[in-house]
């Protein structure tokens, strides 16, 4: 009768799972976290403070006019941005792949973005409507979504 070997034994690690607001940790659905470097990912925090309870709007607009004056700090990682103090409830902050680009770069790629977000695809010309990105904790299970600035006005009235 052959002997079987058994499969290579692997280490379990002792090191306990620390809590992170790192959008780069995914827990899977086993329960265990894995985490991803957080350098890959550029992070561009704006000065606009927003709230959850006051149903506050932000214009894409002047998202995009922050950009453009390079009114905005750019960190090269999460890691980078949590140490400066700046992972805080109400502030708003895009989140790049960082593919080497310096800080001019990274923001000529988010002003890309944003400008592909308020664009009226039809007419191939930027919106006039003024889409907002607004905090609304009822609708998306993410926390934010985009209304037409009039809708945001409507329903700020209603509360």
């Amino acid at each position: 009768m052959p002997v079987q070997e058994s499969p290579p034994h692997r280490a379990q690690s002792a090191e306990q799972p620390t809590q992170t607001t790192d959008p780069a940790m995914q827990p899977p659905e086993n329960g265990k976290s894995e985490h991803t470097d957080t350098s890959q990912w550029i992070h561009i925090l704006f000065d606009i403070k927003t709230s959850p309870k006051k149903l506050s709007g932000v214009l894409l607009e002047s998202l995009h006019h922050k950009l453009h004056r390079s009114e905005v700090k750019v960190y090269s990682s999460f890691d980078i941005l949590r140490a400066a103090g700046a992972v805080k409830r109400g502030n708003l902050v895009f989140a790049l792949p960082n593919t080497g680009q310096n800080a001019d770069q990274a923001i000529m790629a988010a002003r890309t973005k944003v400008q592909h977000l308020i664009m009226d695809w039809d007419k191939r010309e930027v919106s006039g409507e003024g889409l907002c990105l607004v905090v609304e904790d009822k609708m998306s299970p993410w926390g934010w979504d985009f209304l037409p600035y009039q809708a945001w006005k409507e329903q700020r009235k209603r509360r």
